[in-house]
Parts: structure tokens; C-alpha cells; sequence
């Protein structure tokens, strides 16, 4: 399955799945635009030109993305929101806080988007990049390291964003924009240690944590017309890991 020139808005993605995704679909020709607080540091100088300094919790950053991207492209054909912010400590003010931001970032990114893309009789496609913990809890044994410890807070705006997936591939159906979720499971990556990775994949049917170039096929099958009745869904990428 061969897809290319296509115009995709990446916002976020600057994390452990930023460049496996940004390197899959950077290819075939497809046009790429990041939209996000801090610029990644796998762009060089010609790609820096596609991107835009944004927070996603400020709907006029969200509006003067979206006529960055007008002036570049003017429609995408997938947006892939892939923002999330996260409070370093977690007590109650930083939870309310991280709570607040995120559910105002998604909401805000997924409705001015889609009202955006419905002048578009093609419609479009748009993606909430999300995690397994949106549906099952962690495996604390794996994370000694509060670092990397999933808070509850986490679970809790991953678990609504399921929801907020069919609320509106419910109410943007008609204009042809399709929503879907994509929970993925844990990429195995530089900071990843042996001993995490062995616990992990014994949970994994598969035997093995996700490679980076597995990220992004699902992505791309998503702003083709192959998925052209495929909205409203939590679609995992984990290898099983949820099966058990």
C-alpha cells in the first residue's frame, strides 16, 4: 500500500513517538507541518520552515496555527494531535492543572480543526495519538523510577480522550472528518532499559516491545480513502499487550 502526497499537520509529537512517527511519514513525498511549544531537534533547516511555535491550551495559538497551515497547504488530509502536557510533580493543584490544560488542549485542537476542515467538501482525517493506559492500568512493577511513573491524572485524560473520539466523529460525520484514537503500547527507544523491556514484553503476545517504524503505518492508513468508513474508534497499536 503505496500512499503518498498527502498533507499532514503533526501537533505535538515530540516525544518517545515524535520522530518514529515524523520519520514514517515523511516520506512518499507527503508534506509535513509540526505544530507545537518546543521545536523538535530532528528538523533541519528546510523542515523548520514547516514548523510553528503553538500551545495547544491557548485557542489563539490553535487559530493562528491553523491559518499557518491555510497559508502552507491550505487543507490537510490528516491532523495528528499528539500534544499532551504533563506537571513535573503530582499533587492536587498540579493534577487539577494538567487536567484542565489537556482537556482544553484536545477539545480545542479537535473543534477548531474540524470546523476548519468541514469547508473542505473532501473532509479529512484527525487522530488523537493515545496510550493503552486509556484503557488499562499500569503495571507498576515495571516503573522503579517515579520518573517514568504513570500518574493518575494520565490514565484519567487518556481514558476521556476515547470518549471525546466519538463525540466528535459523531458530530463532524456529516461533513466527511473522521476521528479515531490510536493507543499505542511502549516503543522500545534509547532510554528504555533491558531490565523494563524484559518485565514489559512477558506481558506482550507478540514477545516484544513496538519498533519505532512500526508507529507510523497505522497513521498513514488513516488519512487514506482505504479507511474512508473508519471513524469513532480506539484503534490499538501494542501487540496484544491489551488482550491479557
Amino acid at each position: 500500500m503505496n500512499i503518498k502526497n498527502k498533507k499532514i499537520v503533526l501537533i505535538g509529537c515530540t516525544g518517545n513517538l515524535g520522530k518514529p512517527i515524523y520519520d514514517f511519514l515523511n516520506k512518499n513525498e507527503n508534506q509535513i507541518i509540526i505544530l507545537s511549544r518546543n521545536c523538535p531537534n530532528f528538523l533541519n533547516k528546510e523542515q523548520l520552515k514547516n514548523f510553528f511555535k503553538m500551545d495547544f491550551s491557548k485557542e489563539i495559538d490553535v487559530k493562528k496555527a491553523i491559518n499557518f497551515v491555510k497559508k502552507k497547504f491550505k487543507y490537510p488530509d490528516l491532523v495528528v494531535n499528539g500534544a499532551y502536557t504533563r506537571e513535573k510533580k503530582i499533587n492536587e493543584k498540579d493534577l487539577l492543572k494538567n487536567i484542565k490544560k489537556n482537556a482544553v488542549g484536545y477539545y480545542l485542537i479537535n473543534k477548531l480543526f474540524a470546523d476548519y476542515m468541514k469547508k473542505n467538501k473532501k473532509g479529512g482525517s484527525i487522530v488523537i495519538i493515545n496510550s493503552i493506559y486509556s484503557t488499562v492500568a499500569p503495571n507498576f512493577k515495571l516503573y522503579k523510577n517515579e520518573r517514568y511513573s504513570p500518574t493518575a491524572d494520565y490514565n484519567f485524560i487518556k481514558g476521556g480522550l476515547i470518549s471525546q473520539t466519538k463525540f466528535f466523529a459523531t458530530k463532524y460525520g456529516k461533513y466527511n472528518i473522521r476521528f479515531n484514537s490510536i493507543s499505542y503500547g511502549g516503543i522500545k527507544n534509547k532510554i528504555v532499559d533491558k531490565k523494563f523491556e524484559k518485565i514489559y514484553s512477558l506481558r506482550v503476545p507478540l514477545g516484544r516491545m513496538m519498533f519505532g517504524e512500526e508507529v507510523g503505518g497505522i497513521l498513514l492508513f488513516l488519512a487514506s480513502d482505504h479507511s474512508s468508513y473508519i471513524t469513532g474508534n480506539n484503534i490499538f497499536v501494542d501487540g496484544g499487550y491489551t488482550c491479557l
